[in-house]
C-alpha cells in the first residue's frame, strides 16, 4: 500500500516514517530539537538497535534529518543577518550599543547591528529641537516682568548629547533659564520691553553657550527669541503710569533739546557779533590815539617856539569843535545881572530853511 494511501494509517508521516506536522512558518524551538536529534542520529543510536532490515531505514531517516537541521540553520543565519540590517539618512546619525555601552557611530548609509547583543540610536543631527521657558524673573531696577523664551538647537554630536547629559532636554531648559534670570536681573525693565530686547537675546545665547560648553553637551544653539515680555496684571495699571511718565519725561527732554540746538548757535553768532564789534572798536581806538598822537608830536616844535600862541588856538579849536554840537549857549554879560540866550537850534534850523527857499527859487527861475 503507498505510504500516504488514505486508510494506511500514515496519513500524517513521510515515506521515512517521520510524522507529518501541520503546514506553517519553522517554529525555531522545534527546528533546534529536530536539529539535536538528527546531530544523535548521524553519530549512531546510543540506545543501540537491531541488526536487521530496520537498520537500513534508520541511517536514511538520519541523513534525511540533517540535511532538514542545516537548511533550519540556514534560514535562521538569513533571518538574524535580515534583522539586524538597517539604513542611516543623510541628515541623520546612529549611535550603536553593545551591550547597553557606546560601541560606535555610524554615518548615512546600509549598516549592519547584531541583534539581541547590539542596540541602535538614531539622531536627526539637522533638526531644529524647541524649547519653550516661561517664568516670573526680577529686574535690575526690581520690577517683576513675565518672560516667555524659545530656544531652537542642533545636535551635531549626537554621542556627547546621549551620554553626557541625563536628560538633554531637561537640561536645555534648566540651562536657558539660568542664563535667562542673570541676562534680566542684570537689564532695566525699559530696555526689556522697547529696545533692549535684541541685546538680551544675544547676551542669553551667549550665556547658554558658555555654560553648555562646560557641559560638553554636544548641542549648537540656532536661535533665541524673546517671545513674550509683559508685567504681571497686579501692577499693570502703576506701570501703565510709570511709562506714561515716561514718555512726557521724554518729551519734556526732546523739547529742551530742541530749544537748546535753537538758542545756542544764536547767543553764539551774538556773541561772535559782540567780539567783532569790540575788536573792530579796538582798532578804531588805537588808530585814533596813534593819530593824537602823532598830532601832538607835530604840534610839540610850534608849541616850543610859541607856548602862548599855540594854547590859544588849541583851546579855540576845542572851543570850536564843542560849540558845533551844542544847540544852546548861554552866555554871561560881565556888565549887568542878565544871561543872554542865544537858540542857535532854532537860528540853525532857520537858516536852513533859507538856504532850502533860495535854492529852491533859484531853481525856479
Amino acid at each position: 500500500m503507498p505510504w500516504n494511501e488514505p486508510g494506511g494509517g500514515n496519513d500524517n508521516k513521510d515515506p521515512w516514517g517521520q510524522r507529518r506536522k501541520p503546514q506553517g512558518p519553522p517554529d525555531l524551538d522545534e527546528i533546534l530539537k529536530q536539529f539535536k536529534k538528527n546531530l544523535g542520529g548521524l553519530f549512531g543510536n546510543k540506545n543501540g538497535g537491531s541488526n536487521n532490515g530496520g537498520g537500513g531505514s534508520s541511517a536514511g531517516g538520519g541523513a534525511a534529518g540533517g540535511l532538514m537541521a542545516v537548511a533550519g540553520l540556514a534560514i535562521v543565519a538569513v533571518i538574524y543577518f535580515a534583522v539586524g540590517l538597517y539604513t542611516v539618512d543623510e541628515k541623520e546619525k546612529a549611535l550603536v550599543l553593545r551591550f547597553g555601552q557606546y560601541n560606535r557611530t555610524e554615518g548615512a548609509g546600509l549598516h549592519w547591528r547584531a541583534p539581541l547583543i547590539e542596540q541602535k540610536e538614531i539622531v536627526n543631527t539637522t533638526a531644529l529641537n524647541q524649547e519653550l521657558i516661561r517664568g516670573r524673573m526680577l529686574t535690575e531696577d526690581e520690577f517683576l516682568v513675565e518672560i516667555a523664551l524659545t530656544v531652537q538647537y542642533r545636535v551635531p554630536d549626537p554621542q556627547a548629547f546621549r551620554f553626557n547629559l541625563v536628560d538633554p532636554d531637561f537640561t536645555v531648559s534648566q540651562v536657558a533659564e539660568t542664563a535667562l534670570r542673570s541676562i534680566i536681573g542684570r537689564s532695566t525693565l525699559d530696555s526689556i520691553l522697547t529696545i533692549g530686547t535684541g541685546q538680551i537675546q544675544s547676551d542669553t545665547r551667549e550665556e547658554m553657550r558658555k555654560i553648555l560648553e562646560g557641559y560638553q553637551a554636544g548641542i549648537d544653539l540656532a536661535d533665541v527669541n524673546l517671545q513674550e515680555r509683559t508685567v504681571p496684571e497686579a501692577v499693570r495699571e502703576a506701570f501703565d503710569d510709570a511709562i506714561k511718565a515716561g514718555a512726557d519725561q521724554d518729551r519734556v527732554v526732546k523739547e529742551a533739546q530742541a530749544y537748546q540746538s535753537k538758542e545756542i548757535p544764536l547767543a553764539e553768532a551774538k556773541a561772535q557779533r559782540v567780539l567783532q564789534d569790540a575788536e573792530a572798536y579796538k582798532q578804531q581806538q588805537v588808530a585814533q590815539s596813534k593819530g593824537e598822537v602823532q598830532r601832538f608830536e607835530k604840534l610839540l616844535p610850534q608849541y616850543l617856539a610859541a607856548p602862548e600862541v599855540t594854547r590859544n588856538r588849541l583851546y579855540i579849536e576845542t572851543m570850536e569843535e564843542i560849540m558845533s554840537k551844542v544847540s544852546k549857549v548861554m552866555i554871561d554879560d560881565e556888565k549887568g545881572n542878565n544871561m543872554l540866550y542865544l537858540p542857535l537850534d532854532k537860528m540853525s534850523a532857520g537858516h536852513r530853511e533859507h538856504a532850502a527857499a533860495a535854492a529852491a527859487a533859484e531853481g525856479v527861475r
